[in-house]
């Protein structure tokens, strides 16, 4: 998935993944990439270690804190390494089922 926007709106996925960078310049983008193994799916469990994923912002691969590292080289997360990256970020207080009275919601 590309997810490519305004540079405030890049800013906010950069902000949400927690990854440092100094500017996001016109044009930028973050490319997430689902990776799967062909013989992990035809020989193995087929499961979720057969995928990983690699996040790119603007060409350069993002490291994530607690990734070994895709399938395949050094860069990335195995997919449940990931799963679990993001559910630590992703919002789970009240209403979390519904973000959309989450956001509503008056403090």
């Amino acid at each position: 998935m590309i997810y490519s926007a305004h540079d405030t709106q890049v800013v906010n996925m950069m902000n949400f993944l927690q990854m440092d960078y100094f500017w996001t310049p016109f044009a930028s983008n973050v490319i997430f990439e689902l990776k799967y193994s062909a013989k992990c799916l035809r020989e193995g469990a087929a499961d979720e270690t057969c995928f990983s994923v690699n996040v790119a912002f603007n060409g350069r691969p993002l490291l994530f804190p607690g990734c070994s590292g895709d399938l395949f080289t050094l860069e990335g997360c195995k997919y449940g390494e990931f799963f679990q990256y993001i559910g630590d970020k992703w919002y789970s207080g009240p209403s979390a089922p519904d973000l959309d009275a989450a956001c509503n919601t008056e403090v």
